[in-house]
This record gives structure tokens, C-alpha cells and sequence, in this order.
């Protein structure tokens, strides 16, 4: 049974440079062939030195000449070894020129095995026996066979001295595309020693000679062949016999007989072995090309290595190279046969495992065979052979006399073609030798023509390169003039703007001082008019404080008047009813004296007590009337005076908060309106900065009149605020100093942080933008502060006041309540009374006459009576008297802490006003004083026009026609034309490009291609033909430099004829 693999695999291609010899060295011949180091798998030619340009070459893997044997053996052939372990078949071979190191890469040093020098056959034959003596292998046979192709010719190394038998090539029918060679002896070896033995004995045979390129050349092809039978047992118990077999090939070296030397023998070796391996790269073209016929049977070495190439082995091919530059053509060809190689494709399997039992029936056939002939051999009956193999003899026999004939008609016209050949030849020769003698005479006039051109292109170079040296330095000062120019037009420009500006500033800290005076003027005026108001409140505080003491005199002694005469009045009263009630009683005893005559006058006197009841009643009711009208009269005076004083500290109130409300209004449009001027003037500074000169005038011409509009309406805030305050001081009439303090210290925070201001405004409208934010900042806060305080202490007063004012009405009430009450009360009982009079009256009247004895009682009664409300109404009227004079204190209490509190706020205030007065003085505003380093207006003067160098045209074309310069090389040139000739580059250019266009260069033609320079690079050269300085052409590539290349060219074409 047979195991294949259906997958192609492409042949191994690996290449080895080997170090330079001695000779290259001696010749100094330079490196052409580079690796990336040791090991890598890119290799560099470098085909000529003078060239640049190199050719890479990839492969399966590259070895530099530093890499070793071991290196080598490890890499390429120890994965192949172990490929054939495992039944397959392949074959290693290597190629190359003659001395670049191929036998020392297959044999090396045979002296050791293991030895640094040792090659690849050695190397393989110790790891193979290492390998099968490990145990993993089993039962095993190693059989090697040494063949030598010389001169078409195969040759059996291993064979004795005296055997001279010529080995023959037959078809394997079992293996089609395999070969089996008739003859050969394959050695059965036991261990690498025996394999070292036997490969030194084949060495020693092979054909070797010296030449120029090699001392010790391989004159033939060597084929070293190791097969390996190991057996193997299947798990049936089945033993089985798996094949291996490795071929190792040492190609002879191509080589050039005439750089070789060699002659007559040696010359027919190398043309035969230069043949057999053109067969080979013929044949790996055929199947790089896949062409149905292959030329294997054309030499007997591609016979050989058919199955390697494009069958079923596993094939490696070892290119060796050398570095020097002398055999860089031979290098070449190896390189490109080796590339080549790489496209071919085997497919390789795995060797047929025989049974032991199909073996031993091949050896037994085998025997049976040698025992025939050995039979017939012994007979001696005239035919040493069986008759089977004698009959294969004679059909040999008669195949090969035809194939005598044939080759003797085929050798009879090779020779009548061979002396053709010869005549042709020897006059190719006669014309050859005729053509090489032109040829050296033809050669050494061109080199000394080659040598004048070189010379004269060396001159060339050095003219070409100060020329484009001298457009260079030329084109670098007019770029460099122009800059000038235009940097001395922007400098004069520039200077003119500045000047301006100048004068601007010192106008505008002229009109700046002029403002700072009237601002301390008007400062000094406000100051004054301030005093002044201070004066006037201080005043005006004191008349106040008058009026109240005033108010409360007058209150006092109209209360003082009010309770004397209630006194009276309640005095007169009680005498009155004194008298009154004495009266009673004395009728009262009369009565009871003149009982008797009650009787009799009984309706008169009944008439007279009725009549003096009503009368009685009419007087007292009379004086509750009046008393009341009394009473009712002096507590509304009171009332009205109260609730009048109450009005108009309520009208007061709301007048104040009205004036504050109105002046924080003011300061706040005031403040508002600056912070909104400091915000456009912080914009305008801005925008300044970023704008043009002229813009700037313009801003700050709109700066002086918002500054002006601004004092306007500073000095409107400040006319109404001193109004406004002059209004409230009028009708202030109680402790506010802190407010006005506040006003007066935010008035003049306020006109010190204008000042400032104005003044650091040269210095940097920023910083006095954010300083007065700042300020109003704090005067908002502190403004409101002292509002809030003041409008809190005035209400703190008016609720104090009211207070006092309700406590006032309250005991005013409760007086009139009780004078009320009591006169109410008193005017009851006497009501009452004279009710009970009248009903008793009634009474007698009634039953007179049946209750006479009672009279005396009711006489006692009524008397009893009238002495109990007279007591009550003495009671009364005592506790009225006591009550009114406990109540008159009380509001002379009163009067007098009201008294005192005024007399202290009025003292408070005038201290206020007095310090705020001291204060005011004292402020003054911060003045500029000179410094004497602000620079004083001044004229400046300055060049507005220079020289520069004119028109190179015009120069080269005054100097064309008159052979010298007639007027100057440069001209006048002011700012102005400066400026204007910066504007028209553009139209200049579009210019140049329209004289480019008909312009047509014989050098701008490369290669009979036509070579007009586009518009668009045409417009960044000079009329040298150069780039511009500045432009995006390469300045390396020139018309001169094409030129050089296409002289060059014919050069490199008469080297290659030479070669």
C-alpha cells in the first residue's frame, strides 16, 4: 500500500555568498553581492558601481559569507533528513560557477566528521546513524552508492580499480519518470566511520584539475546517493519495510574558457560540462514555462535528476555565488537560473512500504537468476548465459546494430557538416582576427576620445554648477532687494502713521489737562455749596429744636390750665351741692319740727319738692352737659394737636423715603451711566487695538464727545443731588446726619474715582475701567447701606413717636373715660335719687293719711340718704382731683424725657454735621504732578525715497548694445511707487507667463518626447530658465544635467561593445 500527498510543493531555493578569495583581494575587485546579515532571505546586487541602483533578489533563504557549515546543515538539510525518515524521496544538489565553494559545501573537510569544516555529506551520514541508534527506528539498513558523470559518462566511484565497466541508464517501469542505473554497487555501511571511508576512497577517483578560477576544479557531476530501509510493524503484527532515499549532488562549475585557460582536454571538459547544464536550465525553463515536452534525455544528468526536478522528490537546490565584481556576469546567470528554479513545482510521496514477504520473493526471483547464469557458467557448453537472458542479449544485440547503422549514417553527415563547420570557421576566424585588430585600433581611439569627453564633461559640470551657483546668489539678492523695498515702503508708511498719532496724543492731552481743571473747579464749587447746605441744616436743626421745646411748653401749661380749672369747677361743685345738701337737711329738720303743719301744707310742699326735684335735676343735668362739652372740648384740642403733630411726622416719613427713594434713583442712573460709558470705552479700546490708525482717530473723537456728554450729565446729577438734599434737610426734623455723611463720602468716592479716571486713562483704560468698577461697586453698596440704615432709623422714630403719641391718646381717653364714667355715675345716683324723692313724695302723697306717723322715719331716711351721696360725690370728687393731678405729672414726665431726647439728638447732629463739615474741608482731589519725562512735540525727519538696482533687462540690454553700462545700474524710488508696484506683481507675472508661452528650448526635449514648459512652472522660472526663489520647482533637475544624460549614454553603450 502506498500514502501520497496531493498537494505540489515549489523546489527549495537557498543561496550561499562565500567570502572573497585571495586572488579577488590581490585584484582589489570590489563587492557586488550583499546579505542582510548571517541569515535572511533577500540578496542585493549592485551591478555597477558608478550606478546607484541595485537588484534584490528573494529566495527561500540566504546565507552571507560569514555563515557556517553548521548553520547551513541545520537550516537546509537536517529538515530534509528527517523527511526522509519518514519515506520520502530527496535530493540535494548544488550550483554554480566554478570555485564559489559547492564541493566544499557538500564534502568540506572529510578528515572529521563533526569537524567546523565538514560539509553536508558527513554532517548527514552522523545524524542519520545518531538518529537510527537512538532505538526509535527499529530494525534498519543504510546502503550508499558514489556515481561520477564525466564527459557524458557515467563512472561507479565505489567500484574496484580493475573494473571499467560503463554504467547504463534504463527506465524504472515501476516508478514512472524514475531511472535505474545498470551496474552500479551500492555499499552497505554500518556507522558514519564506514560512510567517512568509503566517501574518501569515491573522492580520491573523482576527476579534478587546476585552472585560473580554480585550483582545485571539479572536472564531472557527482552524485552521492544514501538509502535507508527501516522496518516497521503495524498493528496487525504485519512488518513492513519503509524506503528513504536522499541524493546529495555535486555539479561541476560553469566557467568561461577564456578567463578559465583551459586547453585541449580541459576545454572539452568544460564545453561538456558547460553542455549538460545548459540542458538542465533549458530544461528548468521547460518547466518554469510548463511546455508539454521536456528535454530530459538531451544529457544524462537531467536524466539523473528527473524525478528531482518536476517529480516526486523533494528536491533543494544550493545556488553558490561569488562577491567579488570580476564574475558578477557569471554571478548573474547563476542568480537567475536559481530564481527561476523557484517557480517549479514537484509532487512529492511518500515510497511504497514493501512487505518482508514481497522482499523476500524479489531476493529469491534475484537468486534464482545468479544460480541460471552461474549454472550455465559452470557447464562451459559454449554459452555462459541462460537461455532467457541469452535471447535478451541477441534482441539486445540486433537493436543496438541497428542503432550502429544509424549512428554511422548520422556520423557520416555530422562530418561532411563538421568539415562544412570547419571551413566556416576558419574563416570566421581569418575575419575575426581581422575585426579584432580594428576593433583594439578602434578601442584605444575611443578611449582617448572617452578621456577627452570626460574632460570636457568635468568642465562642463564646474561651468554648470558656478552658473547655477551665480543664478542662485543672483536670484537670492533680487528677492532679498524686493523685501527691502517693500520693508522700506511699510517702514516710511508705517513712520508717517506713528508721527500722526503722535500729534494726536499730545492734542489730546492738552484737551485732557483742560478737563482736569474745570473737573477740580467744579469740584471746589460743589464743595463750597456743600458747606454751605451743612450750615444751613444746622440751622435749621436748632429752630427745630425750639419749635419742639415750644410745643411741649405750650402742651404743659395748657394742661396745667386745664386741671386748675377743672379743679375750680369741681370745687364749686362741691360747695354747691354742699350748700345744696344742707339745705335738704335743714328742711329736713324744719319738716320734722313743724310736722304738725306738714298737714295743712302738705300739697304745697309736695308742689315745691316736685318743682325742686326737676329743678334739681335740670341743674345737674346742665352740668353733665357742660361738663361733658368741657371735657369733650379740651381732649379734642388735645386730640387735634396730637394727631396733627402725628400727620406730619407720617407726611415727614413719606416725604423722606420719597427725596431717598428720588436720590438713589439719581445715583443709580448716575452710576449706571458710567458703567455703561466705561463699558463702550473698554470696547472701543478694544476695537482700537485691532483697527487701523485712522479708526482710532475716529474713536477717540467719539471719546471726547461721550466724555463731554458725560461731565454734562455728571453736572446735572450733581445740581439735582444738591437740590434733593437741600429739599430734605428742609423738612428733616429728627436725627438723619449718617445719611447725609453717606451721601457726602459716596459724592466725593465718587468724583475721586472720576478723577482718577480721567487721569489713568493715558496710562491704560483698563486698569481705570476695572478701578472704576470698582468704586461704584463700593459706593452702590455703601449707598445702600446707608439708605437701608436710614430708612430702618426712621422708622425706628416714627414707630417711637407713634408710640408716645398712641400712649398720649391712650391716657387721654382713659381720663375722658373716667371723667365720664363719673360724671355718669355721679349723675345717676343724684337721678336716682331724686327719683327716690319723687316716688317717696309720691308715696306720702298717696297715703298721706294713713301713714302720718310714719313721716318722722321717712324724714330720717331721706336725710340718711341725701348724706350718702353727698359723701359719694365728695368721694368722687376727690378721686377725680387725684386722678387729674396723677395724670398731669405723668405727661410732665413725659414732656420732659421728650425734651431731653430732642436737646441730644439735636446735640448728635450738630456733632455729625460739624465733623462731616471738618471732613469735607479736609478732602481735596488728588492732583497730576509732572514728571518732566512725557516727551514734548517735536518735527521728525526721514528719507521717503532710496535706490535700487533697475530692470536686469534693461542692464543686459544697455550692456548688449553699447558693451559697456552708459548710465547707472540703479534708480530713484519713493514709498509711494513702492507701494503701487506691490499691487501689480500679479499682473506682472501673468505678463511673464505670456512671454513664456512661444518659447521652445531644443534641451527641453527628452527621450523625442517634446518638452514645452507648462504655463503654470513657466511662471516660476527666471528668463535664465531657472526656478525663482521661492517657486515649488526642483532646482536639482536642469536642461544641462538632461543633456549630460543623453552624452552619457553612448558611453555606457561603447562599455558594453568593449565587454
Amino acid at each position: 500500500m502506498s500514502s501520497r500527498d496531493p498537494q505540489e510543493a515549489n523546489i527549495a531555493v537557498v543561496v550561499r555568498v562565500r567570502p572573497r578569495n585571495q586572488k579577488e583581494i590581490r585584484e582589489n575587485s570590489p563587492i557586488t553581492v550583499t546579505t542582510n546579515g548571517i541569515r535572511g532571505r533577500e540578496l542585493h546586487v549592485k551591478a555597477n558601481q558608478a550606478e546607484a541602483a541595485t537588484k534584490t533578489y528573494s529566495f527561500d533563504k540566504v546565507f552571507g559569507p560569514d555563515a557556517g557549515q553548521d548553520l547551513l546543515f541545520d537550516d537546509v538539510v537536517a529538515p530534509m533528513l528527517k523527511e526522509v525518515l519518514m519515506g520520502y524521496n530527496c535530493t540535494i544538489f548544488a550550483y554554480g560557477q566554478t570555485g564559489t565553494g559547492k564541493t566544499y559545501t557538500m564534502e568540506g573537510d572529510l578528515a572529521t566528521i563533526r569537524g567546523e569544516h565538514a560539509g553536508i555529506i558527513p554532517r548527514t551520514l552522523y545524524s542519520l546513524f545518531n538518529t537510527l541508534e537512538s532505538g526509535d527506528a527499529g530494525e534498519y539498513s543504510v546502503r550508499v552508492s558514489f556515481i561520477e558523470l564525466y564527459n557524458e559518462e557515467l563512472k561507479d566511484l565505489l567500484s574496484s580499480e580493475e573494473d571499467f565497466r560503463k554504467l547504463r541508464i534504463f527506465e524504472d517501469y515501476n516508478k514512472k519518470g524514475s531511472v535505474v542505473i545498470q551496474g552500479v554497487e551500492e555499499t552497505l555501511v554500518k556507522n558514519a566511520a564506514d560512510v567517512i571511508a568509503v566517501l574518501q576512497r569515491g573522492s580520491n577517483k573523482r576527476q579534478i584539475a587546476a585552472t585560473k578560477m580554480n585550483e582545485v576544479s571539479s572536472r564531472s557531476h557527482c552524485i552521492f546517493c544514501i538509502t535507508v530501509h527501516i522496518k516497521e510493524t503495524t498493528p496487525e503484527g504485519e512488518e513492513l519495510v519503509k524506503v528513504g532515499k536522499l541524493n546529495l549532488v555535486d555539479l561541476a562549475g560553469s566557467e568561461n574558457i577564456g578567463r578559465s585557460g583551459a586547453e585541449n582536454r580541459r576545454a572539452k571538459e568544460a564545453g561538456m560540462i558547460n553542455q549538460s547544464l545548459l540542458t538542465l536550465g533549458r530544461v528548468i525553463n521547460a518547466l518554469v514555462d510548463r511546455s508539454p515536452h521536456i528535454p530530459y534525455r538531451e544529457s544524462k544528468l537531467t536524466r539523473l535528476l528527473q524525478d528531482s526536478l518536476g517529480g516526486r522528490t523533494k528536491t533543494c537546490i544550493i545556488a553558490a555565488v561569488s562577491p567579488a565584481k570580476c564574475n558578477i556576469e557569471e554571478t548573474m546567470s547563476t542568480l537567475d537560473y536559481a530564481h527561476r528554479a523557484k517557480n517549479i513545482r514537484n509532487k512529492p510521496e511518500v515510497n511504497q512500504r514493501m512487505t518482508k514477504r514481497a522482499l523476500l520473493r524479489d531476493y529469491e526471483d534475484q537468486i534464482q537468476r545468479l544460480k541460471a547464469d552461474l549454472t550455465a557458467t559452470q557447464a562451459k557448453n559454449g554459452i555462459y548465459l541462460s537461455h532467457e537472458n541469452y535471447t535478451a542479449m541477441m534482441a539486445d544485440n540486433q537493436s543496438n546494430k541497428e542503432r550502429v547503422e544509424e549512428l554511422s549514417k548520422m556520423i557520416s553527415g555530422k562530418e561532411q557538416d563538421y568539415k562544412h563547420l570547419n571551413l566556416q570557421l576558419q574563416q570566421n576566424l581569418a575575419l575575426l582576427s581581422k575585426t579584432t585588430t580594428e576593433r583594439d585600433s578602434t578601442m584605444a581611439e575611443l578611449d582617448v576620445k572617452r578621456k577627452e569627453l570626460e574632460d570636457r564633461f568635468n568642465e562642463l559640470r564646474a561651468i554648470q554648477q558656478s552658473l547655477l551657483e551665480q543664478k542662485l546668489l543672483t536670484g537670492a539678492h533680487a528677492d532679498t532687494e524686493k523685501r527691502l523695498d517693500k520693508l522700506a515702503a511699510g517702514l516710511v508708511s508705517t513712520l508717517k502713521s506713528s508721527i500722526s498719532d503722535v500729534e494726536g496724543l499730545h492734542q489730546k492731552l492738552e484737551r485732557k489737562s483742560a478737563v482736569e481743571n474745570e473737573n477740580m473747579r467744579l469740584f471746589q464749587d460743589f464743595q463750597n455749596g456743600l458747606l454751605t447746605q451743612m450750615a444751613e441744616l444746622d440751622d435749621r436743626l436748632g429752630r427745630l429744636n425750639e419749635e419742639a421745646i415750644t410745643f411741649c411748653q405750650n402742651i404743659s401749661s395748657e394742661i396745667g390750665d386745664y386741671s386748675e380749672r377743672q379743679r375750680k369747677r369741681m370745687s364749686s361743685q362741691k360747695d354747691d351741692l354742699h350748700a345744696y345738701l344742707e339745705g335738704i337737711l335743714s328742711k329736713s329738720e324744719t319738716m320734722t319740727s313743724g310736722l304738725s303743719e306738714l298737714d295743712s301744707t302738705l300739697a304745697q310742699q309736695l308742689g315745691e319738692i316736685s318743682e325742686l326735684t326737676r329743678s334739681l335735676k335740670l341743674a345737674i343735668l346742665e352740668r353733665e352737659r357742660k361738663s361733658r362739652e368741657v371735657h369733650s372740648d379740651l381732649f379734642n384740642s388735645h386730640k387735634d394737636l396730637v394727631i396733627q403733630h402725628q400727620k406730619q411726622v407720617g407726611e415727614w416719613n413719606a416725604s423722606m423715603k420719597k427725596k431717598m427713594s428720588q436720590v438713589m434713583d439719581v445715583v443709580k442712573a448716575h452710576i449706571e451711566t458710567e458703567a455703561a460709558y466705561s463699558m463702550r470705552m473698554q470696547q472701543s479700546v478694544e476695537e482700537s487695538m485691532q483697527k487701523e490708525i485712522a479708526t482710532l482717530r475716529l474713536q477717540n473723537q467719539k471719546l471726547q464727545e461721550q466724555l463731554a456728554d458725560e461731565r454734562r450729565k455728571a453736572a446735572t446729577a450733581a445740581d439735582g443731588l444738591l437740590s434733593n438734599i437741600a429739599n430734605l434737610v428742609s423738612r428733616y426734623k429728627s436725627e438723619r446726619e449718617e445719611c447725609l455723611l453717606a451721601v457726602e463720602e459716596s459724592s466725593t468716592q465718587a468724583m475721586k474715582n472720576h478723577v482718577q479716571a480721567l487721569d489713568s486713562f493715558i496710562e491704560g483704560t483698563k486698569t481705570a475701567c476695572a478701578a472704576g468698577g470698582a468704586s461704584r461697586d463700593g459706593f452702590m453698596d455703601q449707598l445702600a447701606n446707608d439708605i437701608t440704615d436710614f430708612e430702618q432709623e426712621a422708622v425706628s422714630e416714627a414707630e417711637s413717636l407713634d408710640v408716645t403719641v398712641r400712649g398720649f391718646l391712650e391716657q387721654c381717653s382713659i381720663i375722658e373715660s373716667s371723667v365720664e364714667d363719673t360724671l355718669s355715675s355721679t349723675t345717676a345716683a343724684v337721678v336716682d335719687s331724686m327719683e327716690k324723692l319723687e316716688s317717696a313724695h309720691q308715696a306720702v302723697h298717696t297715703i298721706a293719711e294713713e301713714q302720718q306717723a310714719k313721716q318722722t322715719q321717712l324724714v330720717d331716711e331721706l336725710q340718711a340718704d341725701t348724706k350718702d351721696a353727698f359723701n359719694t360725690m365728695q368721694e368722687w370728687m376727690g378721686g377725680s382731683g387725684d386722678q387729674l393731678a396723677e395724670y398731669v405729672d405723668t405727661w410732665e414726665e413725659k414732656r420732659n424725657e421728650h425734651l431731653r431726647a430732642t436737646e441730644e439728638l439735636r446735640c448728635a447732629i450738630g456733632e455729625k454735621v460739624q465733623q462731616a463739615r471738618s471732613e469735607i474741608v479736609c478732602n481735596r482731589l488728588a492732583e497730576d504732578e509732572p514728571t518732566g519725562q512725557t516727551p514734548r512735540k517735536r518735527t521728525f525727519r526721514y528719507a521717503t525715497s532710496w535706490h535700487i538696482t533697475r530692470n536686469h533687462d534693461d542692464i543686459l540690454r544697455e550692456y548688449r548694445e553699447n558693451g559697456r553700462m552708459v548710465s547707472p545700474t540703479t534708480t530713484s524710488r519713493s514709498y509711494e511707487d513702492a507701494l503701487e508696484a506691490d499691487g501689480t506683481n500679479a499682473t506682472n507675472n501673468r505678463a511673464d507667463d505670456a512671454l513664456w508661452e512661444d518659447r521652445q528650448y531644443p534641451w527641453d526635449k527628452e527621450n523625442g518626447e517634446s518638452g514645452l514648459i507648462e504655463a503654470k512652472d513657466r511662471a516660476d522660472m527666471n528668463v535664465f530658465g531657472t526656478p525663482r526663489a521661492g517657486s515649488k520647482l526642483p532646482r536639482t533637475k536642469s536642461r544641462l544635467g538632461n543633456r549630460k544624460s543623453t552624452m552619457e549614454s553612448p558611453l555606457k553603450g561603447m562599455e558594453n561593445i568593449q565587454q
